[in-house]
């Protein structure tokens, strides 16, 4: 739980000097502690998708969808998507809570509506995934384009040396 993690942090910098006070014959000791940016490797990091969610202002879901989610541990926010307004990302502070609230609530019926709940992938992946596929695609592409070339190339130089040989 991302809570745990930043009450440490705030601590642990006084606990770190109070301990080493006596072995560096009390001087002062600047302790800093500082988060791990989240690791890009890791694919999710407690962000679940949510679509088909009655649309509200904004941010705004329905108290039933926010109990819903609720009933599976602390939510840390709840945002909506910029491209479609019946989709909300909702990120709880406990990775296992948003297991848990994904595997009990994909195509569950809340406020008379079907909704669907996946884990999210890391923002642009779609993009870079569909760019990397075409830029393969355009490779292959090029590469057999290379290939035939050559082969055609190969076969005139083959029948230019026929027709030589012919005269």
């Amino acid at each position: 739980d991302i809570r745990h993690a930043m009450a440490a942090c705030e601590g642990l910098p006084r606990e770190i000097a109070a301990a080493f006070a006596g072995d560096i014959g009390g001087a002062a000791l600047d302790v800093a502690v500082f988060f791990t940016p989240p690791d890009p490797n890791v694919q999710n990091q407690g962000t679940l998708v949510v679509f088909n969610v009655a649309e509200g202002a904004g941010e705004a879901i329905s108290p039933k969808v926010m109990a819903a989610f609720s009933a599976h541990g602390d939510v840390r926010g709840v945002r909506e998507a910029q491209r479609n307004k019946a989709h909300r990302f909702i990120e709880f502070f406990d990775v296992r809570h948003a297991a848990s609230a994904c595997e009990a609530l994909d195509k569950a019926e809340i406020d008379d509506r079907v909704i669907s709940v996946e884990f999210g992938r890391p923002k642009g992946s779609a993009a870079k995934a569909k760019a990397r596929a075409n830029s393969e695609a355009a490779a292959a592409a090029a590469a057999a384009a290379s290939r035939a070339r050559a082969k055609l190339a190969s076969a005139q130089a083959a029948a230019a040396a026929a027709a030589g040989r012919r005269k």
